[in-house]
């Protein structure tokens, strides 16, 4: 994630609009993304009909980073990586002992000595992680 975010867009930088509006086709986007998805998949994901309908890619370069880890030998990675995410989304809600799981691994992964589920709750962006 790391690798990923060295490469985005600054805070100051995404939020000028020369930068972020980034429009491509369903083709462009594949391209983009070494063709990881197909039109048809993209277009199956995003309920889409038309072939030609355009996509804003805000940050180019991230997609194109990102895109590259979606491999094969990456796929017990990216598994772990959205359980993490799962995680970050779901633990309050499931049941004391997940939360608890949840927030000695954020203690673990993030340094902290205080931890409190009000406090940091959804605070944590893709830099935080250390994958």
């Amino acid at each position: 994630m790391q690798d990923i975010a060295s490469d985005s867009l600054s805070i100051e930088e995404s939020y000028e609009p020369t930068k972020i509006s980034n429009y491509k086709t369903l083709n462009e986007f594949s391209v983009l993304i070494n063709s990881v998805l197909s039109v048809d998949d993209l277009k199956t994901m995003l309920n889409l009909i038309d072939d030609n309908t355009n996509i804003l890619v805000m940050d180019v370069k991230a997609v194109e980073k990102a895109a590259g880890y979606l491999k094969e030998e990456n796929l017990q990675l990216i598994k772990n990586y959205i359980k993490v995410l799962i995680y970050d989304s779901f633990a309050e809600y499931i049941t004391t002992s997940h939360e608890k799981a949840y927030i000695e691994f954020m203690k673990k992964v993030n340094g902290y000595n205080d931890y409190s589920t009000e406090k940091h709750r959804n605070t944590f962006s893709a830099k935080d992680f250390k994958i």
